[in-house]
């Protein structure tokens, strides 16, 4: 029941994602919603979870992509494998500071082969400081709400 859950709530991100967040661009900047959520559940120590949403949010963004079908999946697990092992060895318990500059590199290294396709290098930097943004808001959520949550359970 929990992963039908956890598929019906990455189909509804990916649907806010590619729906949604584009109504509320900057020349066709909006956060990586996927990304964040990722992220967000890595620096929890939900890395079971994490990875689950880094492969099925990857597959269903490549869904909805006009791009060749693996692009996001692909960059998304490696990204997961990435932040994972720098947060199992590097930053154990990172702060606010250290998961927005995680999200804003984050969102870079996902979108730096479309900034190269495009030559649009400035709106790489955009991508990477609204995701920083929202991913800060996203991430006291997440962190605030699955604790709080594992707590009630104990």
């Amino acid at each position: 029941m929990k992963t039908f859950i956890n598929i019906l709530l990455i189909l509804f991100a990916v649907v806010i994602e590619t729906t949604l967040l584009p109504r509320f661009s900057y020349s066709g900047v909006y956060p990586d919603l996927i990304l964040i959520i990722v992220f967000s559940l890595i620096f929890i120590g939900r890395e079971d979870e994490a990875v689950f949403w880094a492969l099925i949010g990857g597959v269903i963004l490549d869904l909805f992509s006009p791009l060749r079908f693996g692009i996001f999946t692909f960059s998304m697990l490696i990204l997961f494998l990435g932040v994972r092992y720098l947060v199992k060895h590097i930053f154990s318990d990172p702060s606010l500071i250290i998961a927005l500059l995680f999200f804003f590199s984050g969102s870079i290294l996902l979108n730096y082969p479309f900034a190269v396709l495009t030559s649009q290098y400035l709106l790489l930097l955009f991508q990477g400081l609204y995701t920083l943004i929202i991913g800060g808001i996203i991430f006291g959520f997440i962190k605030y709400y699955l604790t709080q949550k594992d707590k009630i359970t104990i």
